[in-house]
């Protein structure tokens, strides 16, 4: 949040923002298609290099400690949250079609 502010900021001070006031934009027009655009970059970098940190921690963690994770658990049948929609939305309950068992008598 200090960072989107402070870049944010930074940026407002650039010579083709005040062009743009200049012009007579609107103060959002000026404020969401040119700074921010261009303040969001140094912090989408900074986020998908902490997220990329997390993933590798998970998996050190579930490996290593041989912790179960959310696979565990959904391969034993207990309910996982969804967080958002998937490919695992194309299995009906959460029952993955290619593991189901054969028919009986076939």
């Amino acid at each position: 949040m200090r960072m989107t502010r402070s870049t944010v900021l930074e940026v407002l001070r650039e010579d083709y923002v005040r062009t743009a006031w200049a012009k007579g934009l609107a103060g959002k027009i000026v404020v969401y298609k040119h700074a921010l655009k261009n303040a969001l970059i140094p912090v989408v970098t900074i986020v998908g290099g902490q997220l990329g940190v997390l993933l590798a921690g998970t998996v050190v963690v579930e490996t290593d400690l041989r912790a179960a994770g959310h696979g565990a658990a959904h391969r034993r049948g207990h309910p996982v949250p969804r967080l958002s929609g998937g490919a695992d939305q194309r299995h009906a309950g959460g029952r993955d079609p290619r593991h189901a068992q054969p028919a009986r008598g076939s």
